[in-house]
């Protein structure tokens, strides 16, 4: 079971929705794809994208980074869900892409300005481990789940419930 997935949990209604082959869809294509799949994309910015102004060189990355790295990373992990779900990975990625990266340009790029301008290079991976544990996986393990992302709602107790 990954992290991120019970914790989705406490915030949904539908407690235990998961299929355990789920779970291991996540954890696998996250330690076989994403990890070395984002190492090398940020070494290449590193060397590649490189502009006389720093905040400039900063800008492009993100740039490169929402533009280019985001929409292929985002296919291939919806599509590779659908596969090993046996799902139909166009129908996946038609459902679930557009509201997944909409979701993503509310949060990344801002992290990865942060992660641009001031984690070194080897660290880079983990921040963005650490970020995805939050809100950006528990956004996508509801795409995947769900049929009605309107529904998904973080609901704090209120002081009647104390």
């Amino acid at each position: 079971m990954t992290l991120p997935e019970p914790v989705a949990w406490l915030y949904t209604e539908e407690v235990g929705h998961l299929p355990y082959l789920g779970e291991l869809s996540v954890l696998l294509i996250s330690l076989a794809i994403f990890g070395p799949a984002a190492t090398t994309w940020f070494g290449f910015l590193q060397r590649n994208v490189v502009l006389k102004n720093s905040k400039a060189t900063i800008v492009a990355r993100v740039a490169a980074d929402q533009c280019l790295f985001t929409p292929t990373h985002l296919t291939c992990f919806l599509t590779s869900m659908a596969i090993m779900e046996g799902s139909d990975p166009i129908e996946k990625w038609r459902n679930s892409f557009l509201p997944s990266y909409k979701a993503n340009l509310t949060i990344w790029p801002l992290v990865q300005g942060v992660n641009f301008s001031i984690v070194p290079l080897e660290y880079r991976v983990l921040v963005v481990n650490l970020v995805s544990l939050g809100m950006c996986h528990l956004f996508l393990v509801k795409v995947l789940y769900s049929t009605d992302i309107a529904t998904f709602r973080l609901e704090l107790p209120s002081q009647h419930d104390q």
